[in-house]
Order: structure tokens, then sequence, then C-alpha cells
């Protein structure tokens, strides 16, 4: 008997844990942090509608961002959702100039 209540709390430690590490969560910045691309390879950065979603288009090396919240997907990436002025990405695009990159490679000062 108590081989199997130990049992079924494991497991259930186990699976709360293993659950928790798949959900993604959101962080909100109290204050929008001032960015900017920063993409080592010199490439565009892909800006995408969700995390790891649809791509928007993409960005040059140092255009400026305010960072206002980040979060992260199933494979543990952490996302940024940016905001930059200047050329909106897509005419269709309900906000133009807004959408998620990946953390890596951008810079923050907060």
């Amino acid at each position: 008997m108590k081989k199997t209540a130990l049992f079924l709390i494991i497991a259930a430690l186990v699976s709360q844990t293993a659950t928790a590490r798949l959900l993604p969560t959101s962080i909100r910045v109290d204050n929008s942090a001032s960015c900017m691309v920063a993409d080592p390879t010199g490439t565009l950065l892909n800006v995408r509608e969700t995390p790891a979603g649809k791509r928007l288009g993409s960005l040059k090396n140092g255009t400026k961002l305010t960072l206002t919240h980040f979060d992260d997907d199933s494979r543990g990436r952490t996302w940024s959702y940016v905001k930059w002025e200047g050329q909106p990405l897509q005419k269709t695009n309900e906000k133009p100039n807004e959408g998620w990159v990946i953390r890596e490679y951008i810079s923050c000062k907060l």
C-alpha cells in the first residue's frame, strides 16, 4: 500500500514538472526596453505573427526596436514581441510595425 501511494505521488510530480516545461509562459516588461536587431550572422531577422509562427517579413541589423513582452515556445526558445518605427512589413498586417522575433538575435538595454 505504501509503495503504491509513493509511486502515485512521484508520478504526479513528474507529470506536473513535464507539463510545466511544455507550456509557454508570457512575461510582460514593466517598462518597455530599448533594443536593436543584432544578428551575428549578418542576415535579416525574421518577424513572425506568433512565436515560431507565420513569417511576416524581416528586419535589418541595427533596426531599433521596443520590447514589450516575451514568451517561451514549446521547445524552450524565448521570443520577444517588439515594435519599431519605419517601413511596415506588410500592408495587410493589422499591426504592420509589430511582431515576434527570436530573443537571441536582439540586444536590449533594460
